[in-house]
C-alpha cells in the first residue's frame, strides 16, 4: 500500500506540473482538394505551466486519429502562449464528422468549472462534406479569445469571425467541452448582476456585468450556413480575466454600416476616448483585411492619450461583391497600469454589384428585342432577365439585390455569357405592356442591383381572342361562344384585302390534334358558336389568325402570329365530406379569379359559394355519397390600353360525390428502452380530432436495421395506445404506428418514425484470481447479449501484449501467451473493442480499463 500511495502521490505532482496549462482555443479548417483538409488547432496556454505540448493528438470523428505537430509558439501579454498546430487529413467520402482535441488538463481556479485543474480541456469543430453544398472552409476567427474583465462593468468581447466562402454566420452561448468533446457536466454561464448573452448577429458577447473576480472560461458556437443548411460549428473557448479596478474603459464612439456598390469608396474616422485620460491603442480587424485585391487601409496600434482617432479608408471593387456583409470591428484598449480594458465597435459592410443599363427595347410582331450596356465587371458570369405582364412603379430600396418575388416579376431567360448584350423575348401574347428588369450574376453566385424597368405594349395590327366559353354543357349538344376583336391600327396598306381569319380547334387543352379550319371573311367578323360538341368530357382550344390574300402569289399568307385560347375545364376530386375542384385553361389572359358556383336543389339556380385566384377550391363540410354540381366563372383582363376588360368565361358543368378515400392522420410515436427487462415500450398518442374519427386497428411497423426495410410487428386494437417489444435480436430498432379506418384507408406514417439504441449489455471485470479455487478463476465478462464478437487486448504495465481473443466469453485463465505461465500480481490494461448489433449494423464500442489480477492469493479455506 505505501508503494502504491507513493505512486499516486508522483503522479499527482506530475500531474499538476505538466497538465494544468490550457486556457483558450478553437479548432478550423481549410479545403485543400477532394476530401483533404487542412485542420489548423490553436491553443492559448499558460506560460508559468511546465507543461508545453510540441504537438496534439486530434479525433477525426471518422474513426481515424491524427498527430499534428506546433509550427507557432509566441508568447503574449499577461502570461499567455499563443501555440499553432496543423495537420492535413483526407476524409474517406461525404459526411458529418466531429474534430475533437483533448489535452490534459484546464488551468487551476476557474471560477465557473469546479475543480479545473482536473477538467481535462477539450476543443470541438463539426465538418460537413456535403457535395450537394460544394467545399467548404471554416470561417477566420480574427481576435483571440483571452480577454480582460471590469468588475461591476459592461463587457464586450467580439470574435471576429470572417467567412472566406461568404457563408452567413450566426452565434450563440454554449459549454465548455471536455472528454470526448462532450459538455462538460459541471460547468456554468459566469454570474452577471444583469445577463451574460451572445448577439446572434454580430457575435458579440456581452457581459453584464461581472460580479466576482478571478478567471472564467466561456464558449461561444460559431455556426455556418449555406442554402437555409448548417455547414459547420465551431465551439470557440475563451478565457476571461475579471480584475477590481477603478479604471473604466476607453469608449468609441457609435459608427453607422455601409452599403456601397463596387467601385465605390469608403472614407470614416473611427474616435475612441478613455474617461481615465488613459493611453489608447486603436486597432481593426475584419474579413475585409483578409482580401488581396484592394484592402482597406487603417493604422494599426494609432496612440493617443485621452482620445485618438483613426481613418478608415476602402476603394472597393467588383472583387468584392458578395451576398453576406462584411464585418469590421474596430478594438480600443487602453494602458492603464492596473489593468488593461477595451471596447469594441462593429460594422457592417455590404458591397453589392452594379445594376445593367438598358440601351433600347423594340417589339416586332409577338417578339421584343432587349439591348443593354455590359457589365462593368469581369467577375460577372452572366445575367438574367424577368419580366412581368404589366407596367408597375416599384422603387429599387437602398442595398436591395435582385428582383423580390412580391414585385411579379418571372425569370424568362438566363444568359451565361457576360459579353453577350440583347436577348429575344418571343411568341409573347397580343393584348399586354409588358415590362423588363434585368440583373448581373456573379462568379460567386451573387445577385446585382436589378436595372430600371423597360416597358413596351403588343397590341397594334394583330388579332386577340377574348372568349371561349361554356354556354351549354351536354356529351353531343354542348356549345361554346368563342369572339375576338378586330385589329387595332390595322395597316391596310401593308396588308391590303381581302382579309379573313382562320379559326382552327382541338378538343384539348393544348391544340395536340387541330381539325380542318373555318374561315371567317373580313376584319369585323369577329364571334362563331361552336356546336354539337361533347363539353362535359372535354375541353376546347382554338386557335386563330389573320390572313390576306396575296395577289402576287394568288394564295393567302399569314399577318402576325396566332392567338390560342381554351375554355376553361373543371375537374373535381372527390374525398371524405369534400370536393376538391380544379380548373384548368390555357389563356393568352390574365385570370384575377375563379368564381365557384353551386347547384341550389330548392331554386334549379346555381349560386356563387366562393371565389380563389388559384385554380383551386375546395368545398366542404359536404354530405358523403351526394351528389354536388358546380361551374366556374373566370374573370381575367389584359394591360394593354383599349381592351375589352374584364373578360368573362364560364367552364363546363360537373358534378362529384364526396366519398371517405383519406386515411386517419399519423400519431405522435415515441419509444423507450427498458434495458433491465429486454424490451422496449412503443407508445402513440392520437389527439382528440376528427381525423382519428371510426378507427378500426392500429398496425406497428419496425425494423432493427436501418439498412433493412420495415415489417409489420404487430397488429392491435382502436384502443390500445401502447406496445411491448421484447427482441431476440437486439434492443436498438426503429418503429412507426400506422391507423386504419373503418373504410380500410391506413395512413402512411414510415416518415414519423421513433427510434431507440440506448442498451449495452457487455461490460467487463476488474478483479479475478486465477488461482484454481474455482472461484473467479477465469476472466470473462458479466452476463451480456447482442454480441457478434469482440478485439480484446490485454496489456502489462511495461505495454507487453499478455493476451488477446476475439470470442466474446473471454475466459481468460491467466496465461500469459508469451511465456505460457500464469502472469504475476498486478494491474494489467485491457482495451476491447465490443461488436454489437445495433441499428446501423455491426457496430464497435471501445471498452478500457484496468484489471487487478491476483494468481498468489490464499485459495478460500486455506
Amino acid at each position: 500500500m505505501k508503494k502504491i500511495f507513493i505512486f499516486i502521490l508522483l503522479f499527482a505532482l506530475f500531474f499538476d506540473l505538466y497538465a494544468t496549462h490550457n486556457r483558450a482555443g478553437q479548432i478550423v479548417y481549410e479545403h485543400i482538394s477532394g476530401y483533404t483538409y487542412k485542420i489548423t488547432i490553436t491553443t492559448y496556454t499558460y506560460t508559468k505551466s511546465q507543461a508545453d505540448r510540441d504537438s496534439l493528438d486530434i479525433d477525426f470523428g471518422d474513426g481515424s486519429y491524427g498527430v499534428a505537430p506546433r509550427y507557432v509558439k509566441t508568447e503574449l501579454p499577461n502570461f499567455y502562449y499563443e501555440n499553432i498546430y496543423y495537420l492535413n487529413h483526407t476524409f474517406p467520402g461525404p459526411g458529418t464528422f466531429n474534430l475533437v482535441v483533448e489535452d490534459p488538463n484546464r488551468n487551476e481556479n476557474v471560477i465557473n468549472i469546479p475543480n479545473s485543474v482536473n477538467v481535462v480541456f477539450a476543443l470541438k469543430t463539426t465538418l460537413q462534406i456535403n457535395p450537394f453544398l460544394g467545399h467548404n472552409s471554416a470561417p477566420i476567427l480574427l481576435n483571440r479569445p483571452i480577454d480582460k474583465a471590469a468588475l461591476n462593468q459592461i463587457f464586450i468581447h467580439n470574435p471576429g469571425a470572417f467567412d472566406p466562402d461568404g457563408d452567413s454566420l450566426s452565434y450563440k452561448l454554449d459549454t465548455c467541452r471536455y472528454t470526448g468533446g462532450e459538455k462538460i457536466p459541471t460547468f456554468s454561464q459566469p454570474a452577471a448582476s444583469n445577463s451574460i448573452i451572445v448577439d446572434e448577429v454580430t457575435g458579440d458577447l456581452i457581459w453584464d456585468a461581472p460580479v466576482q473576480i478571478g478567471i472564467y472560461n466561456v464558449a461561444i458556437a460559431i455556426e455556418e450556413w449555406r442554402n437555409g443548411i448548417k455547414i459547420s460549428r465551431i465551439i470557440r473557448d475563451i478565457q476571461i480575466e475579471v480584475e477590481a479596478t477603478n479604471n473604466k474603459p476607453p469608449v468609441i464612439e457609435e459608427l453607422e454600416d455601409y452599403c456601397v456598390i463596387a467601385g465605390d469608396i469608403i472614407q470614416f474616422t473611427v474616435t475612441a476616448t478613455d474617461p481615465d485620460n488613459d493611453g489608447i491603442y486603436l486597432t481593426a480587424t475584419g474579413g475585409p483585411f483578409t482580401l488581396e485585391t484592394s484592402p482597406p487601409q487603417f493604422t494599426q496600434n494609432i496612440y493617443g492619450v485621452g482620445s485618438v482617432t483613426g481613418t478608415f479608408t476602402w476603394q472597393t471593387d467588383c472583387s468584392h461583391i458578395r451576398d453576406q456583409v462584411y464585418l469590421v470591428t474596430f478594438r480600443a484598449a487602453d494602458d492603464n497600469p492596473e489593468v488593461e480594458l477595451s471596447d469594441y465597435e462593429s460594422i457592417y459592410i455590404h458591397v453589392i454589384g452594379p445594376p445593367v443599363q438598358f440601351t433600347e427595347i423594340e417589339a416586332s410582331n409577338t417578339n421584343v428585342i432587349l439591348k443593354w450596356v455590359r457589365s462593368v465587371c469581369q467577375n460577372a458570369t452572366g445575367y438574367e432577365i424577368y419580366r412581368r405582364n404589366s407596367t408597375e412603379d416599384f422603387n429599387i430600396g437602398e442595398c436591395m439585390t435582385g428582383v423580390p418575388p412580391s414585385w411579379e416579376y418571372s425569370l424568362i431567360k438566363t444568359i451565361n455569357n457576360p459579353d453577350q448584350t440583347f436577348a429575344v423575348d418571343d411568341h409573347l401574347n397580343p393584348g399586354f405592356v409588358y415590362c423588363y428588369r434585368i440583373i448581373t450574376i456573379f462568379d460567386n453566385i451573387t445577385e446585382s442591383v436589378v436595372s430600371d424597368k423597360v416597358c413596351i405594349e403588343i397590341a397594334d395590327g394583330l388579332c386577340i381572342l377574348t372568349k371561349a366559353s361554356v354556354d351549354l354543357t351536354d356529351v353531343t349538344a354542348g356549345q361554346i361562344s368563342v369572339d375576338w376583336i378586330e385589329p387595332p391600327e390595322f395597316d391596310t396598306v401593308q396588308y391590303p384585302s381581302p382579309h379573313r381569319y382562320k379559326l382552327e380547334i382541338s378538343r384539348d387543352l393544348f391544340g395536340t390534334a387541330y381539325q380542318t379550319p373555318i374561315y371567317f371573311d373580313g376584319l369585323d367578323n369577329t364571334s362563331c358558336i361552336d356546336q354539337n360538341i361533347n363539353t362535359k368530357d372535354n375541353p376546347s382550344c382554338y386557335r386563330l389568325t389573320l390572313q390576306n390574300f396575296d395577289a402576287l402569289n394568288s394564295n393567302w399568307s399569314n399577318i402576325g402570329y396566332p392567338t390560342v385560347a381554351s375554355s376553361p375545364f373543371l375537374k373535381i376530386k372527390s374525398s371524405n365530406r369534400k370536393n376538391t375542384l380544379m380548373i384548368e385553361e390555357n389563356v393568352p389572359w390574365d385570370n384575377d379569379y375563379y368564381a365557384i358556383y353551386k347547384l341550389n336543389e330548392q331554386t334549379s339556380d346555381y349560386d356563387s359559394i366562393g371565389y380563389t385566384k388559384t385554380g383551386v377550391y375546395v368545398d366542404d363540410e359536404l354530405q358523403n355519397l351526394k351528389e354536388y354540381c358546380y361551374k366556374v366563372k373566370s374573370v381575367s383582363h389584359y394591360t394593354a390600353e383599349n381592351m375589352p376588360n374584364p373578360i368573362i368565361n364560364y367552364s363546363q358543368i360537373r358534378c362529384g360525390i364526396p366519398i371517405d378515400t383519406i386515411p386517419p392522420c399519423c400519431p405522435i410515436v415515441t419509444v423507450e428502452s427498458f434495458c433491465d427487462e429486454f424490451y422496449n415500450l412503443i407508445s402513440w398518442e392520437m389527439p382528440n380530432d376528427s381525423c382519428y374519427d371510426g378507427l378500426s386497428h392500429i398496425k406497428i411497423y419496425f425494423t432493427n436495421n436501418l439498412e433493412k426495410p420495415y415489417t409489420l410487428l404487430q397488429t392491435v386494437s382502436a384502443s390500445n395506445n401502447s406496445y411491448q417489444h421484447y427482441s431476440e435480436e437486439t434492443l436498438g430498432a426503429c418503429y412507426f404506428v400506422s391507423v386504419v379506418d373503418s373504410a380500410g384507408n391506413e395512413s402512411v406514417c414510415d416518415e414519423f418514425k421513433a427510434c431507440v439504441d440506448i442498451c449495452s449489455y457487455y461490460e467487463l471485470p476488474n478483479v479475478f484470481t486465477p488461482n484454481e479455487d474455482n472461484i473467479n478463476d477465469l476472466f470473462k465478462p458479466y452476463p451480456y447479449r447482442f454480441v457478434d464478437h469482440i478485439d480484446l487486448k490485454i496489456y502489462n504495465r511495461w505495454g507487453t501484449l499478455v493476451f488477446e481473443t476475439e470470442d466474446p466469453d473471454i475466459n481468460w485463465n491467466g496465461q500469459d501467451l508469451n511465456t505460457g505461465k500464469i502472469v504475476s500480481d498486478g494491474v494489467y490494461y485491457y482495451i476491447c473493442d465490443v461488436y454489437e448489433y445495433r441499428l446501423q449494423g455491426i457496430i464497435p464500442r471501445t471498452l478500457s480499463g484496468f484489471i487487478h489480477i491476483f494468481p498468489n492469493s490464499q485459495k478460500q479455506g486455506e
